[in-house]
């Protein structure tokens, strides 16, 4: 029929052929077409009939064969127009037109039997092969393009899982779901509801897990129906709509009772001692996190560097803060939307697979400096006083531990809103920024909270203005460069005697060799393309590439420098800027390709280059580079050492006459026009320069 990929194949008796259909339903929008092929008595007018009345929903109509009328036309339960047709009587395919099936392909939904009849298929339609294997049985094949039809295969997981589960005669109704990769659906069918979550992410064990241990302790969890840990499904006890936000919306009068039973659920949580498969969110971890602050936020805003030791900040005060009180568990996105209300019932709860081991005052930032909603300072402190009398926690330090995991956690969702919008065009939470960085600005006003508080100074703030300049750029940080120079050419002389056989990309330093580090942290961080130069002992360079599809640029005749260097490697990396790296450093925390590309502002940056504080640059000999000025523009002298990753753009490169120069004689030309930025990085770094360096690299891994 068509030369379309197979995306799914199954064998499906009547039940699951159906069940495909309807997990197939929900998928569709108007303009798409599915062409139901195969014999007389394959299944395709049942197939058909699923998938229409699963879209109508409760007002399904009877569903007859069009053999006769050839065309039957339907709208399902949001209004759009669903043709269904057989065109096993069509005479010539020109009667197409008169059918009007031709127009309506646009803009409806097509299910087409005997598509063989009409010629030509439509472009980009979904063919539904149907292949009868014995009387009850038949092969189904879905085929199309991989780019339009990116759900089929896992359509055909779910509807494959309920059919096992015997709810393949449900319809399924896409739930809202959160800002994660997991979708939920209910399911209606057989006189009650279920709810779907499909989660090919991985962390289903963990949401199996956390259940069991939440329901064994009478914490009111949905039940598990059925499940497939490995395929990332789980069919759940369905807990109704009334989620807390919507029911505080509708009868504000329940505020305060409402949030007294939230407190009390967070007290009862942490009377028992977490599990043992909940990771520690401790010091490090939370200042590994806020590390999404400092890479998206405030280059977004127009202030990349600002920001830049927050996470190292955290970690200190939450070892003066922190260190006093035993870990508690925590279900980490605790807030009302996460919260069903069941009347005088206890409340049910949604969202706990990222569950982890904390400090106590962290669940309770989480459901009263809500992102989502106005939570009054009024009630916000009398539930932190009635906490503290509910579990005797110590109130000053426990006041002061809940300002800084409270700005903790609104910091790193200031980052993840701003990734969402940049990186998968997902705007809509830049709304919630404005709550949120008010919630902050109370946090660090506590006087524990001054270090944290200094540290923010030159953040903008989310004003209408910077939340608009964000907005703008919504989707582009997948635009940003992605290929890469990868500088290994150099001699190594420092590193000598390791270097008199060995090129110094390929020393070892954790088990991985400098080279592979910087190839990890460029395919992680989203480059497509890397070019490596080579000239001592390059062909060991060359070797141990083979077969990686990195590019080479062979500089064994002459040595050119990283500027030269760039410039003859400019056949394979195109006229596009471009990420380069200096693989003999290495990296801890942030990965400084990715928060460059997340930086990147095509528009006014010529160079954007990742800068490390000189007192956190280890293996360094010398003071720093650089220092930033206003907007983030390099200047020439100061604390901050160029960390040897930056993105560039190339085409200045012609205007430099030698044929031996350092990328030094660029950036003093975009510096003097103010069109050379720097990032700070966040985490750790060391220059691999000398064998002793090995190391001190090592031992900052180890930490």
């Amino acid at each position: 029929m068509t030369d379309a990929s197979p995306l799914a194949t199954l064998d499906a008796d009547e039940a699951l052929t159906a069940g495909l259909a309807r997990a197939l339903a929900p998928l569709l929008r108007p303009g798409d077409t599915l062409l139901l092929d195969g014999p007389v008595g394959a299944g395709k007018t049942h197939f058909a009939r699923a998938l229409i009345r699963a879209r109508q929903g409760d007002a399904a109509e009877d569903v007859p064969s069009p053999t006769f009328t050839l065309v039957q036309t339907y709208a399902d339960a949001e209004g759009v127009e669903l043709w269904h047709a057989d065109l096993y009587r069509l005479a010539d395919a020109s009667e197409l037109v008169e059918l009007g099936l031709d127009e309506a392909l646009a803009d409806s939904v097509t299910l087409i039997e005997w598509p063989d009849r009409m010629g030509t298929p439509p472009p980009g339609a979904l063919t539904v092969s149907l292949a009868p294997l014995t009387p009850d049985t038949r092969r189904i094949t879905l085929s199309g393009d991989p780019a339009r039809w990116t759900g089929v295969a896992r359509t055909a997981q779910i509807a494959s899982f309920l059919h096992r589960a015997g709810w393949d005669d449900a319809r399924l109704s896409p739930l809202a779901g959160d800002a994660s990769a997991r979708r939920y659906f209910r399911l209606t069918g057989n006189g009650t509801t279920a709810v779907l979550m499909d989660d090919p992410a991985g962390s289903a064990p963990r949401y199996l897990a956390m259940t069991g241990w939440l329901r064994d302790r009478g914490f009111h969890a949905p039940a598990v129906l059925a499940e497939d840990a490995d395929a990332g499904l789980v069919l759940l006890d369905d807990l109704g709509d009334a989620l807390l936000a919507r029911v505080l919306n509708q009868s504000p009068q329940l505020t305060d009772a409402a949030y007294d039973r939230v407190t009390d659920l967070i007290a009862e949580l942490h009377r028992h001692a977490p599990p043992d498969f909940a990771p520690a969110l401790d010091g490090p971890a939370l200042a590994e996190q806020v590390g999404l602050f400092a890479q998206w936020y405030p280059p977004a805003a127009g202030a990349p560097g600002a920001g830049s030791e927050v996470g190292a900040v955290i970690a200190a005060l939450h070892r003066t803060l922190c260190a006093d009180a035993a870990p508690v568990v925590s279900l980490r996105d605790f807030h009302a939307e996460n919260l069903i209300w069941r009347g005088d019932a206890p409340l049910g709860l949604l969202d706990f697979q990222d569950a982890v081991a904390t400090h106590p005052a962290y669940e309770l930032a989480s459901a009263l400096q809500d992102a989502r909603r106005d939570i009054s300072p009024a009630l916000e402190q009398r539930q932190i006083d009635r906490y503290v009398a509910a579990t005797g926690a110590h109130p000053d330090r426990f006041r002061a531990a809940y300002a800084l995991l409270g700005a903790q956690r609104g910091l790193r969702i200031m980052g993840i809103f701003t990734r969402l919008c940049l990186q998968d065009a997902k705007p809509r939470y830049l709304d919630f920024m404005p709550r949120v960085w008010a919630a902050i600005r109370r946090d660090v006003a506590h006087p524990a909270l001054a270090e944290l508080a200094a540290a923010l100074d030159g953040v903008p703030a989310p004003t209408p203005q910077v939340i608009a300049a964000i907005r703008a750029r919504c989707g582009t940080a997948g635009q940003a460069p992605d290929r890469m120079m990868l500088f290994a050419a150099g001699k190594g002389t420092r590193m000598a005697p390791l270097t008199d056989t060995l090129p110094k990309p390929l020393i070892v330093v954790g088990g991985q060799t400098l080279l592979d580090r910087a190839l990890d942290l460029a395919r992680a961080g989203g480059v497509q393309a890397v070019t490596v130069n080579t000239h001592h002992l390059g062909e060991q360079i060359v070797r141990h590439l083979a077969g990686t599809g990195t590019a080479i640029s062979d500089e064994s005749d002459h040595l050119l420098e990283t500027g030269g260097g760039l410039r003859k490697a400019l056949p394979l990396l195109g006229d596009r800027p471009v990420v380069t790296m200096n693989p003999d450093v290495v990296w801890r925390g942030a990965n400084p390709v990715a928060a460059l590309r997340a930086a990147w502002d095509d528009g006014r940056m010529d160079a954007l280059l990742m800068l490390v504080p000189a007192d956190r640059a280890r293996g360094r000999v010398g003071g720093g580079d650089f220092a930033l000025g206003p907007q983030g523009r390099l200047i020439r002298g100061g604390a901050l050492v160029y960390g040897g990753t930056q993105i560039i753009r190339t085409d200045r490169l012609a205007e430099i006459p030698e044929q031996v120069f350092s990328l030094n004689r660029l950036w003093d030309l975009m510096i003097a026009e103010g069109r050379a930025f720097g990032l700070v990085h966040p985490g750790d770094w060391c220059d691999v320069g000398r064998p002793d360096c090995i190391a001190l690299a090592e031992a900052m891994l180890a930490e």
